[in-house]
This record gives C-alpha cells, structure tokens and sequence, in this order.
C-alpha cells in the first residue's frame, strides 16, 4: 500500500510502499481507538505538564498520514495506546511509556520518523528510563504488540 506524510512543521514529505499494511488493517487497528479526541484533549489537559509539552501533545494527537485512500490519524492512535498502556501500568509515567513506544517505532519506521522527527529528541531521555524500570514483562510484551502493529507502514 502507497503511504504519503509530511512533517506539518518542516514540510519535509516521504512517501513510500508499505507491503504489511492493508485497508482492513487500517480500518481495524489504526482508526479505531479507545479514547476519542476530545477525551484525549482532555486527558492531556489534565497532565500536569506546560503549557509547551500540552501543545506538543495536541500537535501529535491532529497529526495523520494518507495510506492509499485512506486518511489514518496516526497521531491520534500512539497517543491512545500510550494512554492504555498507562492505564495498565499506572507506575509507569506516561511520558516515559509514549517515549518508549515513539523510540521504537521511529527506529524502525521512516514515515513515523519524517512525521514525529522532531519530537523524537523531546521524548528520548524517558526511554532509557523506562527501560530500566520495565521489570514487568507482560509490559513489554504489550508494548511490543504495539510496535509489530506500527511495524505495518514499514516501507521497502
């Protein structure tokens, strides 16, 4: 499947093909989430965090890349399983869980990294941290599930 973004604030664009990735898999994984947006704007406006770290979020949560025909808030979605996973693991913070997932999936993934370049560095020091903290292996089970999910729009 064809997928095209552009980074909203450098205009950098990447297009490319993503064999994994199919129109069920983006009807049924990624434009479904279990937070809508308006509770994802409200769940980041109750973070205690600036002003500054609170638009970053919202930027993310509006950013989206064209897969095909379809428009996938991909944005949107990193941030609902970041607040899952928080949810479940409410030890961890959830800087230090949305860190962890952007880390892995930047790594992997040039559209995530051309769309979320920039926020990359912002959110890098909480990885190392988190990883010393994940003794539990049901979450890093789970937050590998998600990256084989994102592993999708891996382009040749």
């Amino acid at each position: 499947m064809k997928i095209k973004a552009a980074n909203p604030e450098t205009g950098k664009s990447f297009s490319g093909e993503a064999p994994k990735l199919n129109e069920i898999t983006i009807k049924e994984y990624f434009n479904i989430t279990n937070k809508t947006k308006a509770e994802v704007r409200r769940l980041i406006d109750n973070q205690d965090l600036s002003a500054e770290a609170k638009n970053i979020l919202y930027n993310i949560a509006k950013t989206t890349l064209q897969a095909g025909s379809l428009v996938v808030n991909i944005g949107l979605k990193i941030l609902d399983v970041a607040i899952t996973l928080l949810s479940e693991y409410r030890h961890t913070t959830f800087l230090s869980i949305l860190g962890l997932i952007f880390g892995l999936i930047v790594s992997t993934i040039p559209v995530i990294g051309i769309l979320f370049g920039p926020l990359f560095g912002l959110l890098i020091g909480g990885v190392f941290g988190v990883m010393e903290d994940i003794k539990d292996r049901n979450m890093k089970r789970r937050i590998q599930e998600v990256c084989i999910e994102f592993q999708k729009f891996q382009t040749n």
